[in-house]
């Protein structure tokens, strides 16, 4: 079992290994921590803490490193940060920031690097796109969707990304019927 209970988190598959990040404890606290199961023995791994909690973010996995993005911190606020954990140094490096506050978004990798699309800022819910070359630790803007969301889920297909449904607002939460394709 895990060290400590958690939702809200991410779970990364590198090297093999299940690697969590983050999310809320029992006592809806933000967490921090990082646990790392390996498989073969059925064992968890207590890993080195983020360098802030962290819930509604997300991971993802490019060559040897996880990139933990955005997300929320224990006020609610939303993160522009984005930190990379190296499995087999067992450390944590800082990226450059998003230009975008963001928790609730999604994150897909392609051709090694990392677009992280929509989500929301406190009550603003936006559609902004972004694109993370790991290679140049550089973000760059792409155009925006046309519908703005948050809680949406995002996949790749042949080098497109799909943005599925979500949340239009966060008042009343509607749920979204669109797709979009990048």
């Amino acid at each position: 079992s895990m060290s400590i209970a958690r939702g809200r988190h991410t779970a990364s598959v590198c090297g093999g290994l299940i690697y969590v990040f983050g999310g809320v404890g029992d006592e809806m606290e933000s967490l921090s921590s990082g646990e790392c199961f390996h498989p073969n023995s059925g064992a968890w791994q207590v890993l080195a803490p983020m360098s802030s909690e962290r819930v509604s973010h997300t991971a993802s996995v490019v060559g040897r490193f996880v990139y933990v993005i955005g997300g929320e911190g224990a006020g609610g606020r939303s993160w522009l940060s984005c930190q990379y954990f190296w499995a087999a140094l067992g450390v944590w490096q800082a990226v450059a920031p998003m230009h975008y506050r963001r928790s609730g978004h999604s994150a897909s990798v392609v051709s090694g690097r990392i677009y992280v699309v929509g989500g929301c800022s406190g009550a603003d819910v936006f559609g902004s796109f972004e694109c993370l070359d790991p290679l140049v630790g550089v973000w760059s803007l792409l155009p925006a969707l046309m519908s703005p969301r948050y809680c949406h889920s995002a996949s790749v297909v042949a080098g497109s990304i799909f943005v599925i449904g979500g949340h239009a607002s966060v008042e009343d939460q509607e749920n979204l019927v669109v797709a979009e394709c990048f």
